[in-house]
């Protein structure tokens, strides 16, 4: 007997007509991710640091060559160890509008102090644009982002300069990005987009009003969004609404650039 090793195309459809049983048409273009589970990164002094990495999919674009902008998304912890898988589901959403999410695992306080994780960060953006073949990124269409302490994590990932020294672990390869998404914390840097929860309990919400105010009054590029209600993170913050927004956002992020 031959085994043939069929390709969809090639594959018959089973389109027998059978009695009491309904058939549901579907066109292929139905939006899915997949997620590359612990990419390793880097490993810093005998640390393995990995990425959980997302991306769009669906039936017809599993073999495309087709691009996607990037965010490198940082999961708060208040600096102690992450639960990396968090979001891992509530981020799917923003990536099945054609975005790769990168989610960084960095050194947590209790290993290396500051600014260990935002040089972390640093390099998971570099190991983002080398390996953008991999997973179908737009090396030129890199985004930075984080929750809570992941916030002000990515936040110093664009401060710190690091290109030339040894804690750059890809030489050649920099950690520039196209914008900061920020959500419930501070920050400092433009183009600027936050979130922030009317009743989060953790970090208030004046905060992020007050650096608004004052980054408006520099002149700088920024938006805040106040989430009615909201606590500290939730999914509140991933709605369809909030998306549409974020995707407006790095959208007007590259043509600015």
């Amino acid at each position: 007997m031959e085994i043939k090793n069929w390709t969809y195309e090639e594959y018959p459809s089973f389109d027998e007509e059978i009695e009491g049983v309904t058939r549901i048409p579907t066109t292929g273009d139905e939006k899915g991710t997949y997620i590359y589970s612990n990419v390793e990164y880097a490993n810093m002094d005998g640390v393995p640091l990995h990425l959980q990495i997302i991306t769009p999919q669906t039936r017809n674009t599993i073999d495309s060559d087709t691009l996607h902008p990037c965010l490198v998304y940082v999961q708060g912890s208040a600096w102690l160890e992450q639960n990396i898988n968090a979001k891992l589901g509530i981020l799917s959403r923003l990536v099945e509008k054609g975005y790769v999410i990168a989610v960084v695992e960095y050194r947590h306080s209790g290993i290396a102090p500051f600014p260990a994780q935002a040089l972390d960060t640093r390099n998971a953006i570099r190991f983002m644009k080398i390996h953008a073949a991999e997973y179908n990124v737009d090396m030129d269409k890199v985004f930075v982002g984080g929750d809570s302490s992941g916030g002000h994590t990515a936040m110093f990932s664009q401060l710190l300069h690091d290109d030339d020294q040894d804690t750059n672990l890809y030489p050649g390869t920099n950690a520039d990005v196209k914008g900061i998404l920020s959500i419930h914390e501070d920050t400092i840097l433009s183009p600027i987009l936050m979130f922030h929860g009317t009743k989060d309990r953790t970090i208030n919400p004046r905060v992020s009003v007050t650096v608004y105010q004052k980054l408006k009054s520099c002149g700088k590029d920024v938006r805040l969004y106040l989430l009615e209600g909201a606590d500290h993170g939730g999914s509140e913050f991933w709605t369809e609404e909030t998306q549409e927004i974020v995707v407006k956002f790095f959208n007007g992020s590259l043509t600015d650039n």
